[in-house]
């Protein structure tokens, strides 16, 4: 497993470097490492990463389904961690396939997982989340509610990134 998490690792940095490619290689490695050891941390992170390298490259079809993967892995596992990263990603990616019930369906789920493990910084994102979707359906009081809670978030936690964000949806919106 070690040399999974090594190799995640490097996959990692290539991301934050913008070099993408390289960062899909290392986390299709870390895939074919963890699935080889049975290893199911290794497996659902390396199917989340390269989610969200698909997802915010607008690949959303091939992101879903690795989405897909990862939760199903997750669920096998009984790794919440992955369930709500799973949740999150596909809340996400369906929202821009414009399959607004199930994105609302998954990012809800995500909701409640992040309050149960008190995950702030992941909870203000999916409020985030939320009121994208809400002002997609144009349900604009829903979507300030979801902003304002992650505004709150993002104040209580420090936040910067995330309270720009939510401010966005409020002031746009």
């Amino acid at each position: 497993a070690n040399i999974s998490v090594a190799v995640g690792k490097i996959g990692n940095i290539h991301n934050r470097c913008g070099e993408i490619e390289k960062a899909l290689k290392c986390y299709q490695e870390k895939l074919d490492i963890s699935q080889k050891l049975g290893y199911a941390t290794g497996t659902q992170q390396a199917l989340g990463n390269m989610g969200l390298i698909l997802s915010e490259s607008g690949n959303y079809e091939e992101a879903r389904k690795y989405f897909e993967r990862q939760l199903a892995v997750s669920i096998e596992a009984d790794e919440t961690e992955g369930i709500e990263g799973a949740c999150s990603g596909l809340g996400k990616v369906l929202l821009h396939l414009g399959d607004f019930e199930n994105s609302e369906r998954y990012i809800k789920q995500a909701i409640a997982i992040d309050i149960e493990r008190n995950l702030q910084g992941d909870l203000g994102s999916n409020y985030c989340n939320l009121a994208e979707l809400f002002i997609k359906k144009g349900d604009t009081a829903k979507a300030r509610e979801a902003a304002g809670k992650a505004l709150a978030i993002a104040r209580e936690i420090k936040d910067e990134d995330l309270a720009n964000r939510a401010g966005i949806f409020i002031e746009i919106h």
